[in-house]
């Protein structure tokens, strides 16, 4: 290999006088100076020709992004002298000891994930997951988690991802499956979900020689497959469009400071209804360290800071402190609560044995229409729930999750056929753009034959019905249309006809 400017530079006669050498030192000093001129010269040249051939993703300027924001109280405050030290095993992943770092800036550096089995009930959902975030131009790498198939069907899974993917950012890796409690062949479906992530984060994102994530600055998502995107998860979290009276006050009553963006020390999530519950687990039993921050915690922290769910977004080093003790957490919660939620309490514990307090966003996410603390605000203050308007902000996702119905519209995920996206299926009936103002009133049904009375609803019920309703229909068609238009091409049976509808009338 040829010697670099430097490296030549290294084997420059050595400045000791040698016995047969007849030059003076002053001519020998000025052969120095004049050579360190020319190579600092050449490195100039260098560098100015490299930045011009090779862009450089700079991160934000504003000090909110540069300056990694003070932690929220945690047990590892100095207003806490009592509180326990942090395992050993994640100290490098706690806030008290996290550097100073800049955001994942670059659009390449977002890594958003989840978690699915090999069902075709899976497949449609997560084909527009794909799909939506396609249609927001959602930044970065984007993968399904797939655990649990069988041989042929993890290799028809493969060829189907492969022939029918949206972008070459869209992935599919798949993992053994994780699912099962003890060995009568009881199981627990949302066990994939940490192991999942884990395996993923050991295998496709990998692991440096140290035992360390490999790449510690990507910024990491995990949501769920019933999840569609309203708006990108980007790192900045700065517009006061996504920070509510809520957020803001429950950080001036822990005196906790905002951050702008996602970095080392700082991750963030979504809200849910937990509220300070992971702490009645017995959660020696589940850490093994009597010595465990989650241990002690006061009940103000706990709930500030901890009850949160999809979307999960943390940096890739903070993550993997996370995941690795959710999965480890994961089995011992359900040993005690064997039911559905128990491995979002285990991801809570997680969270809190590595001292990593979220910062907890309502507007991530809207899903259930009667609860507080989602993202709600964007849906109440509109004119009409189902028009169209790229200007007013958004939540991120909508997690279909529930059942809802306005008018003689329903939606719930499980109605909707596995083939949906397929060149013979119809379409869907889309609703008036005025569903949620001009139907205040839902069907019920019927019974024994019967057809029951119609159920009233508030107008704040109705548009947020409509909302859902709306916007997931017209997620689902635009999905339909866009495989339609890219793999139906010359087929007599490709059906555009909007004739589906789900509904209880």
């Amino acid at each position: 290999m040829a010697a670099s400017p430097l490296h030549r530079a290294s084997r420059f006669p050595s400045s000791r006088r040698g016995p047969g050498s007849s030059m003076s030192c002053r001519a020998w000093l000025f052969c120095c100076l004049a050579f360190a001129i020319l190579c600092v010269g050449y490195l100039n040249l260098t560098y100015l020709g490299s930045a011009q051939a090779t862009p450089v993703a700079v991160a934000p300027s504003s000090p909110s992004s540069i300056s990694s924001p003070s932690p929220p109280s945690s047990p590892s405050s100095p207003s806490s002298p009592s509180s326990p030290s942090p395992p050993s095993s994640s100290s490098s992943s706690s806030p008290s000891s996290s550097s100073p770092s800049s955001p994942p800036s670059s659009r390449d550096n977002v890594h958003v994930v989840f978690s699915t089995d090999c069902s075709p009930f899976q497949s449609w959902q997560s084909y527009l997951v794909f799909h939506s975030a396609h249609a927001v131009s959602q930044p970065g790498r984007i993968t399904r988690i797939v655990s649990g198939c069988e041989p042929e069907e993890e290799a028809a899974l493969a060829s189907w991802h492969s022939d029918h993917r949206i972008s070459p950012d869209h992935h599919i890796h798949f993992t053994p499956r994780f699912d099962q409690v003890d060995d009568t062949g009881k199981t627990y479906s949302f066990f994939n979900k940490p192991f999942g992530v884990l395996h993923w984060l050991e295998n496709a994102v990998g692991l440096t020689a140290a035992g360390g994530i490999s790449d510690e600055d990507v910024m990491v998502a995990i949501i769920d497959p019933d999840m569609v995107f309203l708006a990108p998860i980007a790192n900045d979290f700065s517009s006061n469009a996504v920070v509510s009276k809520f957020v803001v006050a429950r950080h001036q009553a822990t005196g906790a400071a905002f951050p702008a963006s996602c970095t080392h020390g700082n991750p963030f999530g979504q809200q849910y209804g937990l509220g300070n519950g992971w702490q009645k687990f017995d959660l020696l039993e589940i850490t093994g360290d009597p010595n465990s921050p989650a241990m002690g915690m006061n009940a103000q922290d706990a709930n500030a800071f901890y009850p949160v769910g999809p979307p999960y977004i943390a940096t890739g080093r903070d993550m993997y402190a996370i995941v690795k003790d959710w999965a480890k957490f994961v089995r011992p919660v359900n040993a005690q609560y064997p039911h559905l939620l128990g491995e979002m309490y285990a991801y809570c514990i997680a969270a809190a044995h590595n001292r990593l307090p979220h910062h907890m966003l309502d507007s991530l996410m809207v899903s259930n229409t009667d609860a507080g603390g989602e993202g709600w605000d964007f849906v109440d203050g509109r004119a009409a729930a189902c028009a169209k308007d790229p200007a007013l902000p958004a939540p991120n996702v909508l997690h279909h999750c529930q059942m809802y119905r306005v008018g003689e519209f329903a939606y719930h995920k499980r109605m909707v056929p596995k083939d949906v996206f397929s060149c013979s299926a119809p379409l869907l009936v889309e609703p008036p753009e005025t569903l949620g103002e001009d139907f205040l009133y839902r069907t019920r049904g019927k019974k024994d034959g019967q057809s029951r009375p119609n159920e009233d609803l508030a107008p704040k019920d109705a548009k947020r019905n409509a909302y859902m309703v709306c916007n997931l229909i017209s997620a689902i068609n635009s999905a339909a249309k866009f495989f339609k238009d890219e793999h139906c091409g010359g087929d007599p049976d490709a059906s555009y006809d909007k004739s589906w509808k789900q509904s209880l009338a």
